[in-house]
């Protein structure tokens, strides 16, 4: 795809003039620089006019009838229809959700200027105060009861800074390949394959699932106002990620996806989106104010670089080197606290990787993992964790976590969705870490699986167990750190 043909369907697609693209329209120019400011919510009063409009918003689709598309629960069953995940759509098609949304709320809010606030949870752990208000609604114009949603979570829960804290974003920011970031390639946006990286299974799903759970841990999550916020700032860690001179693949396979006949725009007309136009969208309509507080500013790099950079892409696919046979087919981890299942791993595929300078990464690709009903847990998982210690994140043998976001079925009208997923597990980080210290076996390492429950809701004596289908470990070449753009 050329790049005039890029810039054309994503300006097209967000509401601006195809002329800019061909050189034209002198106001454009002004209109890109001044486009819409992503704010942390975090900055913003509970009276601010953003805030104000969007609960105006939001309470004007709640009142539009049934078979306007722009009507509250029609949007929230577009994520319940068609939503991605465990694939390399999943960050495309939410960004192309949050533009189509943005849109609605300009229109029914009469702010033209609205632009979809973020929560960084990495810096405020809990729900915002603003997002709490009668019972779990966000302010008392939300309790209209035909479109309820709930929350495990109270306004005091605070989220596992092992999964979403600025030490864990900062790995996963620091990751050079691409589907390990923004997950597996797929052919399809659902049953076509593809994996959860560790971004999706990580944060995003413990956000989720395992965190405020209710009504967020289902496909119809959007209900919850809480949802859009989540996601766009996961979609500002996409934005950075690129910016950090990371390429997103120019597959066609991914660039020239289509999303079509599933979103609307503010006046109800049906519009489409191209996956490899959406990478230019946070440099076109809109922009984002700097995440700080508990972390260290990002400093951009020059607009005009970055979106040469964005066209550009790169011919990058995840290809393993080596894959080495499962000696388990399949593992069952029970839910109750601290319950445990192990995996054994080859040990020449752990000699491969002991070396700090090893130019290979061992990951563990968990193969059709069932996530079970009741998804208010999530999994650690450790090397060669001594036997009777404490299962702590800080621990030099934890691996990292993941949780559950897909356990769906009867209880949200689709029984279609209760799928497998597959996982990916970096192993490679602390085989160096412990082989350097002297405490890596020397035999087969062991990987421990371990259950975490949240403390507010013990498991209940009738959840069923993890099912994971099967474990394989392999091996892939480990790219080389960005330089930084200039």
């Amino acid at each position: 795809m050329s790049e005039i043909n890029r810039r054309e369907l994503l300006i097209g697609a967000t509401g601006l003039t195809l002329s800019l693209a061909l050189g034209g329209c002198e106001g454009c120019a002004k209109k890109i620089a001044n486009r819409p400011l992503r704010r942390n919510v975090a900055n913003l009063a509970a009276n601010d006019p953003i805030l104000e409009a969007y609960r105006d918003g939001i309470a004007a689709m709640q009142a539009l009838g049934g078979g306007d598309p722009r009507n509250w629960t029609r949007q929230a069953s577009i994520h319940q229809d068609h939503c991605p995940h465990g694939n390399w759509f999943f960050l495309p098609w939410h960004r192309a959700y949050l533009l189509s949304f943005e849109r609605i709320i300009r229109k029914l809010s009469g702010m033209a200027d609205f632009a979809m606030p973020y929560w960084d949870w990495r810096c405020q752990r809990s729900v915002p105060a603003t997002f709490w208000g009668t019972g779990t609604i966000l302010s008392p114009q939300f309790s209209n009861p035909a479109y309820p949603f709930d929350r495990v979570i109270g306004p005091t829960g605070v989220a596992d800074i092992s999964v979403v804290g600025p030490s864990r974003l900062a790995t996963l920011l620091n990751e050079t390949d691409f589907e390990m970031f923004a997950s597996g390639a797929a052919t399809a946006l659902r049953g076509g394959g593809g994996f959860k990286g560790p971004l999706e299974s990580g944060p995003h799903d413990y956000i989720h699932a395992s965190f405020v759970r209710g009504t967020m841990k289902t496909f119809m999550s959007p209900l919850d106002p809480i949802f859009w916020l989540h996601h766009n700032i996961l979609d500002y860690f996409w934005y950075e990620w690129n910016s950090r001179g990371n390429a997103n693949t120019n597959d066609p396979a991914w660039s020239n996806f289509s999303l079509t006949g599933m979103f609307v725009d503010e006046d109800g007309n049906p519009v489409d989106y191209l996956v490899g136009a959406l990478i230019l969208a946070p440099l076109l309509s809109y922009r984002f104010e700097t995440p700080a507080g508990c972390i260290s500013p990002f400093k951009f790099a020059d607009t005009a670089v970055l979106r040469k950079f964005l066209e550009r892409g790169a011919d990058i696919r995840f290809r393993p080197t080596k894959e080495f046979p499962a000696a388990t087919k399949a593992l069952r981890l029970d839910v109750a606290q601290g319950a445990r299942t192990r995996f054994t791993v080859p040990s020449d595929a752990v000699r491969a990787v002991s070396d700090s300078a090893s130019p290979q990464r061992l990951l563990l690709r968990l193969d059709n993992v069932q996530p079970p009903a009741e998804a208010d847990f999530y999994v650690r998982a450790f090397v060669d964790l001594p036997e009777g210690q404490d299962p702590s994140p800080d621990s030099d043998h934890y691996a990292g976590a993941f949780a559950f976001f897909g356990a769906h079925g009867a209880e949200d009208g689709h029984e279609g969705h209760k799928a497998t997923y597959n996982y990916m597990v970096d192993l490679t980080p602390t085989i160096a870490r412990l082989a350097k210290a002297g405490r890596l076996s020397t035999q087969d390492p062991v990987v421990t699986f371990v259950a975490v429950p949240n403390p507010d809701t013990p498991p209940k004596a009738s959840a069923l167990p993890v099912e994971i289908g099967g474990v394989t470990p392999l091996l892939i070449a480990r790219r080389a750190i960005p330089e930084p753009l200039k």
